[in-house]
């Protein structure tokens, strides 16, 4: 199975005073889908994952920050993770279509200070599958679809460093692996113009 593929940020001077107006531009600036009518899911955590959901609320599509921002106001605390569990739109293979542009799901998160997570980081993007994003060497059409993927990406995180005071970013998989490293390894050699750092 495939590793998912996330993106954590670092945030210049992070402070709860500055913590929902980072979310806010991560949301306003985020490429929600455009093609389906699926929903996104609202969720605010308190103290760790182990915990009870505080807040939970589905939104319908389309989805916009402005919609979203209110659910965050109540939840403030330090010790918090918001989540927004959405939809960007991404090239996918399906079996009886082959590659075709659509909805794929995405989770966002802003993590307080003082949330119980491993990585520490005050940002992070869920983009899922790594196979989204790279090419298959036994599937030469592969490539194009998959480069339209990193576009897509590598678009988004650099619209994030120029709305967010990014101190540090890391792009990662859950086995470790270096995905530039795959990427180079799976498009033996193929260049795709794309800066990933």
């Amino acid at each position: 199975m495939s590793d998912r593929l996330t993106l954590s940020c670092w945030v210049r001077n992070n402070h709860p005073l500055t913590r929902l107006s980072h979310w806010e531009k991560l949301l306003a600036l985020f490429p929600y889908s455009q093609l389906g009518d699926r929903p996104a899911t609202v969720r605010v955590l308190a103290v760790d994952y182990q915990e009870p959901v505080q807040f939970e609320r589905t939104y319908p599509a389309p989805v916009t920050a402005a919609m979203l921002m209110p659910a965050f106001n109540d939840f403030q605390a330090p010790d918090t993770a918001w989540v927004v569990e959405t939809h960007w739109d991404l090239m996918k293979f399906e079996e009886e279509e082959d590659w075709k542009l659509g909805p794929v799901p995405v989770t966002l998160w802003s993590f307080g200070p003082e949330f119980a997570d491993e990585a520490g980081d005050h940002l992070r993007v869920e983009f899922g599958l790594e196979e989204w994003f790279l090419p298959r060497p036994e599937e030469p059409e592969s490539i194009r679809p998959a480069q339209v993927n990193l576009l897509s990406l590598t678009r988004l995180v650099q619209e994030m460093g120029k709305a967010l005071p990014i101190d540090r970013k890391h792009l990662w998989s859950e086995s470790g692996v270096n995905f530039a490293e795959k990427l180079q390894a799976a498009v033996r050699g193929e260049r795709l113009g794309l800066s990933l750092q």
